[in-house]
């Protein structure tokens, strides 16, 4: 038994240095849009589909997403992880009150009396060590917008989701560099 374990050891080993192991992905799909509790997001960064991903043996999980209905506030966090243990991108959203039909505004992250009032949204690359922000200018212009166009919250029901698309444009904290996010989909189910 330890000689099959040794023997596969080395085989695992000797594939994970493998050029085959390293050739680029080939570009990902967008998910359809759906409304139906799917588990799916995607959407395209500076015009190149994005869709969250994991390597072969991951500890990370690539989708994260959240409904708190004592607050009733929505988040979705997405990653790229490319590495065993590390996100190389990550995208966040953010909002309060996700009403059905709605489109929300997306500016920057605001505290008003010690309650997060959050409809914002975020772009990380950790290969470039650059995070871009939503933003609002002269109180008037939002960077992006989430728009609900599905919202199953029923207690009584087992099926129970989000669905929606959104795009955003983001900028570093200085302004100097900015991410364009497009066509994005998403379609999670809440607990």
């Amino acid at each position: 038994m330890k000689a099959v374990a040794a023997i596969l050891f080395a085989v695992i080993l000797g594939l994970s240095g493998c050029p085959w192991f390293d050739r680029p992905r080939p570009e990902p799909v967008l998910p359809e849009p759906t409304a139906e509790g799917a588990g799916t997001f995607g959407c395209r960064v500076n015009g190149r589909a994005w869709v969250p991903r994991r390597p072969i043996f991951p500890t990370l999980q690539p989708l994260y997403f959240r409904y708190d209905s004592a607050s009733d506030y929505f988040s979705i966090d997405a990653y790229v992880i490319v590495r065993r243990d590390s996100t190389d991108q990550e995208i966040n959203i953010y909002v309060e009150a996700p009403l059905r039909g709605d489109t929300i505004w997306l500016g920057p992250y605001i505290e008003t009396w010690g309650r997060h009032k959050t409809r914002d949204a975020s772009f990380s690359d950790r290969q470039l060590d650059e995070t871009y922000y939503t933003w609002q200018d002269n109180g008037i212009t939002f960077s992006g917008y989430v728009h609900i166009t599905s919202l199953h919250l029923q207690r009584d029901s087992l099926t129970r989701y989000i669905a929606g698309t959104f795009a955003f444009t983001a900028r570093t904290k200085d302004s100097t560099q900015y991410v364009e996010i497009t066509d994005g989909r998403f379609d999670v189910p809440v607990w």
